[in-house]
């Protein structure tokens, strides 16, 4: 047996020995005062012990909804199915271990308060949430909405419920995020955000994906135990991919065919490590709206090293880059090289774990990292959701009893803690397509800092596309010119956006 067949099959055995497990716990969650171990993106191994003992429960009274309806909306893509929602109903088992973990999730909830669940997914999520509103529909007690420049959109235009004030929800309870409601308010209002029981938004959040092989044989060292120790940084990176990558063929220009310290799938990967740097776009004034950040000292250090680490065409490639110069789809250039063993690190999503681990061409270990800090300074790692195909949650305005519609939100989300989640992120993530305990440890730290910034979300005036296409594309620090010029607009567009706010609330 060669080595890939024997850790696929010793990885396959612990699955299974984990899918028993969880389905286990799913199943004695049932029980009165049950307290199983919570392993969620903020907790790490060590930690699941401690929080077994204190296992949080909702704040909810005892009722008997008599049948009711539960109506969830949310988004099916028949194109690419990784950006549908597979979170929120299981017509029954299939002896898949998150579809099972749905199903037993939604039966311990109808069943303990007498509701029954009801989903409609539509591809176009933002686009029929506004239609119903406008048509004063009340079809929806809960909605998962893609696409957060139209998002915004429908929360400026008066088309969501402010959560803030939602009866049920209790946002100090640990599956809610307060570093993430705290990003997506807006003057004092939160109108979308996520939860425990959403699991799109782990699915696109963005990764570092590495080739052992290649940092054993360039002599890395222990790229796990750099981020463990908070070493892990934009200049330790730097110094990695440049030592790595080389012109193969000789041939004087880095063609997909060479070696790249670094392998991005999009420019949007530019703006990505800019976040992970602690990079901000906009920040908060005393009254909790967005003051424009971009242009000060630190934030242009991190561009600086962006640039460093992600424009230098002798060690790192972005896809759009080959449009034109490959005779496939330019957008696969990232995955070909790295399925070939000829990329260090490549940025990703949880859901390529699967792409990789099914492909037949990878006859290397791979593993998992957090993108880098700014320097050993910085307090935690960061990343962003993809703010096209990641999701939030909202309560549409058209909704006629927001009591039930929180009350549902807060068991679900309570209740995705102890059994979806773990199933997704443990059995998927840790397990499934991973092979080493580090990976699945930086998948915690990941998840643990995942962030957004209202200024790639509302992109006034353009000023998030400086980052997420204008500077990569052009391969150098332009940024002063160009901020120069969107600045204006930017500023006119958020204060329109601030005033649209503001006197909704009045």
């Amino acid at each position: 047996m060669n080595k890939i067949v024997l850790r696929r099959s010793i990885a396959f055995y612990i699955f299974i020995s984990l899918l028993i497990s969880t389905i286990v716990m799913i199943f004695s969650s049932c029980a009165e005062g049950a307290e199983e171990p919570a392993a969620t993106p903020e907790t790490t191994a060590d930690e699941q012990e401690t929080e077994a003992e204190t296992r949080a429960v909702a704040d909810l009274p005892e009722t008997d909804f008599e049948g009711r309806a539960f109506r969830i909306f949310g988004r099916e893509n028949t194109t690419y199915n990784q950006f549908s929602n597979f979170e929120f109903f299981a017509e029954s088992e299939d002896g898949e271990v998150v579809n099972d973990a749905v199903y037993a999730r939604n039966r311990i909830i109808e069943e303990k308060y007498n509701v029954k669940t009801e989903q409609t997914l539509l591809d176009d999520t933002t686009g029929h949430l506004r239609k119903t509103v406008t048509s004063a529909e009340d079809i929806y007690d809960v909605a998962a909405l893609h696409h957060f420049t139209n998002v915004s959109s429908l929360a400026v235009g008066g088309y969501l419920s402010d959560l803030n004030q939602i009866n049920h929800i209790d946002f100090t309870k640990p599956w809610w995020s307060l570093d993430v409601n705290a990003a997506l308010s807006f003057a004092g209002k939160l109108y979308y955000t996520t939860s425990d029981y959403l699991l799109l938004d782990k699915q696109r959040t963005y990764i570092l994906i590495f080739n052992k092989k290649i940092a054993e044989d360039y002599a890395l060292g222990n790229l796990y135990q750099t981020v463990f120790d908070g070493k892990w940084t934009a200049d330790a990176m730097l110094a990695m991919t440049g030592k790595v990558s080389s012109d193969i063929d000789g041939d004087g220009k880095m063609t997909d065919i060479d070696m790249y310290g670094l392998g991005m799938d999009s420019y949007l990967s530019f703006y990505t490590f800019y976040i992970a740097m602690g990079g901000t776009i906009v920040g908060r004034d005393e009254n909790d709206l967005p003051v424009l950040t971009m242009n000060d000292d630190r934030n242009i250090s991190a561009i600086d090293k962006v640039i460093d680490l992600t424009c230098n065409t002798d060690t790192a490639l972005f896809c759009d880059d080959f449009q034109g110069k490959v005779d496939y789809d330019y957008w696969s250039v990232m995955g070909k090289t790295f399925y070939a063993g000829r990329e260090l690190f490549m940025s990703a999503f949880p859901h390529s774990l699967k792409s990789i681990s099914a492909n037949t061409d990878v006859d290397f270990d791979y593993g998992v990292l957090p993108f880098p800090k700014n320097d050993q300074s910085q307090e935690k790692y960061l990343t962003i959701p993809d703010n096209y195909h990641s999701m939030v949650l909202t309560i549409p305005i058209t909704n006629t009893d927001t009591d039930f519609a929180g009350f549902m939100l807060e068991a679900l989300s309570a209740e995705s803690r102890y059994t979806t989640l773990p199933a997704y992120y443990e059995v998927s993530c840790k397990t499934k397509y991973t092979y080493d305990e580090e990976s699945a440890r930086c998948l915690d730290i990941v998840f643990g800092g995942i962030t957004y910034d209202l200024g790639s979300i509302y992109d006034w005036g353009t000023i998030s596309n400086l980052l997420k296409n204008t500077i990569p594309s052009k391969k150098e620090n332009v940024f002063a010119s160009e901020y120069a010029k969107r600045e204006p607009k930017a500023l006119t567009d958020m204060q329109k956006t601030i005033d649209e706010f503001l006197s909704a609330g009045e």
